[in-house]
């Protein structure tokens, strides 16, 4: 199984969570011929966990997780967090392939999509 983990931040303010809940709900039938599950997941605050999601695709036999921060800049979160979280799992399983994709930040498409609704006034 091909799984892809959508993770987010989280936060105290449930119709942040929810709109993150939506997004991979809307995500998931566009990806669906390469992945198998489009789970999201979240690095503080609020459940499920990365760790809980990398656990239960584990436990379903996951051999390949692809993780995609949906974090807009690189802070500690994206530089040192996530890949720590990464790593301890690849070392507690090394059947399964983790893959970490680039934060949102860096998508070259950002440029664009921002000077569409910049000029879209």
């Amino acid at each position: 199984m091909d799984a892809l983990i959508f993770l987010a931040h989280g936060s105290r303010r449930q119709k942040s969570n929810d709109e993150v809940f939506d997004l991979a709900d809307r995500i998931r039938p566009l990806i669906s011929a390469r992945y198998d599950r489009v789970e999201p997941a979240f690095l503080e605050i609020t459940a499920p966990s990365l760790s809980d999601v990398i656990s239960h695709l584990l436990e379903h036999q996951a051999k390949t997780i692809t993780i995609y921060p949906y974090f807009l800049n690189s802070g500690n979160h994206v530089e040192q967090d996530i890949p720590a979280i990464v790593e301890g799992f690849k070392s507690a399983d090394p059947d399964c392939q983790f893959i970490l994709m680039q934060h949102f930040g860096l998508s070259e498409e950002i440029v664009d999509m921002i000077v569409s609704q910049i000029l879209q006034l």
